[in-house]
């Protein structure tokens, strides 16, 4: 929760919404200034080194239609393709501003409702196409929460979004 933990809040002003459904905004230098939700939330001591980082915030679709198949599928493909256009304007701001180490998230899998395993293909979709394969990127980090609820369910070969992205993207070279 990026959002709640840095600077990021006082720099994405009103005015920059709505945006539109392939529209991002770049925030850099934010400064993280409090631990994570999981370890209290709590503020930074006076004389701890800030760590910096920038921001690329690109909404996701909020609750798309879903098929009732196993596992879910967006009922409009253009909502699919919509997604995978999300996922290449982070990737091309991320490019142009020089970024090689990125950290992505399951972009609209938790409270927004979009299925895990289509959105895991549209990032592995964009990541070999021409435009972002071959060596641009130092590393990719994709930071998955464990949705899972049942304990005996969780982790790498759990049915939560963790389970899938680690599943679909371990040992896969961009």
């Amino acid at each position: 929760m990026i959002f709640y933990s840095s600077t990021l809040s006082f720099k994405l002003h009103r005015a920059y919404y709505p945006l539109s459904d392939v529209a991002g905004i770049y925030t850099p230098a934010v400064v993280v200034f409090r631990t994570s939700h999981s370890d209290g939330h709590e503020l930074y001591p006076p004389n701890t080194k800030y760590k910096t980082l920038s921001v690329i915030s690109v909404a996701a679709i909020r609750d798309p239609p879903l098929t009732n198949s196993t596992p879910p599928d967006y009922s409009r493909p253009t909502d699919r393709n919509l997604m995978l256009e999300k996922i290449r304007l982070i990737l091309r701001i991320a490019a142009k501003e020089g970024h090689r180490k990125i950290v992505l998230g399951a972009l609209g899998c938790g409270a927004f409702h979009n299925p895990p395993e289509r959105v895991l293909e549209c990032f592995l979709r964009a990541f070999r196409e021409p435009e972002f394969a071959g060596g641009r990127w130092r590393e990719v980090v994709f930071a998955v929460l464990d949705t899972e609820k049942d304990e005996e369910k969780k982790g790498p070969n759990g049915n939560g979004n963790f389970g899938v992205f680690f599943r679909g993207l371990h040992g896969v070279v961009v």
